[in-house]
């Protein structure tokens, strides 16, 4: 008797692939600026993990040298409210430099929040970027308190070092200089609006905005609090959603490089122009019922989304910002039990927004429920608006076509609050960059390609200055065919390759980007097999 066995085997590559330089990390730093005029002892500080049960988590105090153990309980969430202690070496009231940060490390990669809530409800909510993210060129992103509370509604930033010797610059003037885990507060003395300010630093640091009281399109003022991301992870692409349940929301555009063009569909514009020099902003509002505010520019920008009347600020990242698989949770204000509705915005592009799914607690993936699809047709993006039903728990949500995750929640009406932050997504290197088969040079080492051809291209224009020569090499071997081309293509057997691409601007300066190409096929196997 003979029996034919067909063998197949695939590598359903994209499905389960890693996607390097996300949210998520181990090593992680924060610091809380003044929310109102509130001391410490009358402030709730909290920060939230979200990760693999069994996780644990240690929190160092620099100030006071002390620490705290956790481990994330089998809900994959856990929540720690600073103590009275905790929260005095945390808490930034005096502006210059101080050891008022929190060092956050854990054993296996978690995604990281934190809330800054007073007792009149004003709060405001911040992912935490780790720190192989962290930058040294930055465009900071605040709010004015615009006439209202003008006698107590500041701006301000903070700004943490990861190493000794770091020097923080403002507008080229240098501010301070911080060794690790040292923190520089800026609390503005007027009523002025910080937003476009340039902030530097000679080795990485994080930056925060963290205004003491803005006022978003009306006479209620919040705290702010967001960490921003560097310039060389800006992008050009944006879809920013709109919240169902707000009625407004506004969007600032800001710019890094002179003569900066910004094209948006499905937002009015409020304030400023749609062409931008370096540091200059624009405004835009989103009414109620629109399908959200598509933005395009042709030098890379920062976005920032503001829930206006009980303000928040949230980051939006780029679209190149996607990833696979989001680990989120709402923020679940212990001590504030007036916010009671929470929920996330998932974006992914309209023609796979049905193969999202989610997992809750850990359990079965599901087709997402509760909400509806809104098509951003000018994007051919989609975004789903989903309560979060149990605050206690993990959702993992997952797209191979990628997603973004957005986190916010409000208080009841008479309460006045709410929070927004970005709740997952990338945060690569896009400026001077480069891709093959459109991923990103820091991923192709846990993203297999199958093509035969791989197509090349360098995004290298977001430098604000002209390219002089590109070097392309395979194995440290230079590529002839590819020499001074932006875009390229090669055909490529199984097998694994250095990739590099070398630079050098009309400036002088040089850089190098190296990813490891890994090229593997589907293949099928005959066998026959005799019994």
């Amino acid at each position: 008797m003979k029996r034919v066995l067909y063998v197949i085997i695939a590598f359903l590559l994209s499905v389960s692939s890693i996607q390097a330089q996300d949210t998520k990390g181990t090593d992680f730093w924060v610091t809380f600026g003044e929310n109102f005029t509130y001391p410490p002892i009358s402030i709730t500080l909290q920060v939230r993990f979200v990760g693999n049960p069994g996780t644990t988590i240690d929190l160092w105090f620099k100030e006071s040298n002390t620490s705290q153990s956790l481990t994330i309980p089998i809900e994959g969430v856990i929540t720690y409210s600073l103590t009275a202690s905790e929260k005095g070496a945390t808490y930034c009231q005096t502006n210059g430099k101080s050891d008022k940060s929190l060092h956050i490390t854990a054993s296996y990669p978690i995604t990281a929040y934190a809330l800054n809530s007073s007792p009149n409800t004003s709060c405001d909510a911040t992912n935490l970027l780790p720190v192989p993210t962290w930058g040294s060129d930055y465009y900071y992103l605040g709010y004015a308190s615009n006439g209202c509370y003008t006698t107590i509604g500041r701006d301000a930033y903070a700004v943490i070092a990861t190493e000794d010797d770091t020097e923080v610059y403002q507008e080229g003037t240098l501010r301070s200089t911080l060794t690790k885990g040292e923190v520089y507060y800026y609390l503005e003395n007027n009523d002025i609006n910080l937003t476009g300010i340039h902030i530097t630093t000679n080795k990485p640091a994080a930056l925060f905005s963290v205004t003491r009281i803005a006022c978003v399109g009306g006479a209620s003022g919040d705290n702010l609090f967001q960490q921003l991301a560097s310039v060389n992870t800006w992008g050009k692409t944006f879809l920013v959603p709109k919240l169902a349940k707000n009625t407004e929301d506004r969007v600032r555009i800001v710019a890094c490089q002179a003569g900066t063009t910004i094209t948006q569909f499905g937002g009015t514009l409020i304030s400023g122009s749609y062409t931008l020099n370096a540091g200059q902003w624009l405004e835009l509002e989103l009414a109620l019922g629109s399908s959200g505010c598509y933005i395009e520019a042709d030098k890379p920008v920062g976005v920032g989304q503001y829930i206006n009347t009980d303000p928040s600020l949230a980051w939006v990242p780029a679209l190149d910002q996607n990833i696979n698989t989001a680990l989120v949770a709402p923020f679940d204000a212990i001590d504030a039990i007036w916010l009671n509705s929470h929920n996330g915005l998932i974006i992914t592009p309209s023609s796979a927004k049905n193969n999202t799914t989610v997992s809750i607690a850990g359990g079965s993936p599901q087709p997402l429920s509760g909400g509806a699809w809104v098509d951003n047709t000018a994007s051919g993006y989609s975004y789903y608006d989903m309560i979060f039903t149990n605050i206690d728990v993990s959702y993992n949500y997952e797209n191979k076509d990628g997603l973004i995750v957005f986190g916010y929640g409000f208080s009841a009406p008479n309460a006045g609050a709410s929070y927004h932050y970005v709740a997952s997504s990338g945060i690569r290197e896009l400026i001077a960059a480069f891709y093959a088969n459109e991923i990103h040079y820091k991923d192709l080492e846990n993203t297999p390609i199958c093509e035969n051809m791989v197509a090349f291209r360098a995004d290298i224009d977001g430098m604000g200055v002209n390219v002089d020569s590109i070097i392309w090499y395979i194995d440290g071997v230079p590529e002839p065919s590819a020499q001074n081309q932006q875009n390229w293509n090669k055909t490529f057997s199984q097998g694994e390759y250095e990739i590099k691409m070398w630079v050098r601007f009309d400036n002088g300066y040089t850089l190098t980007r190296i990813g490891t190409l890994k090229r593997k096929d589907l293949w099928i196997k005959m066998r026959n097999i005799k019994h």
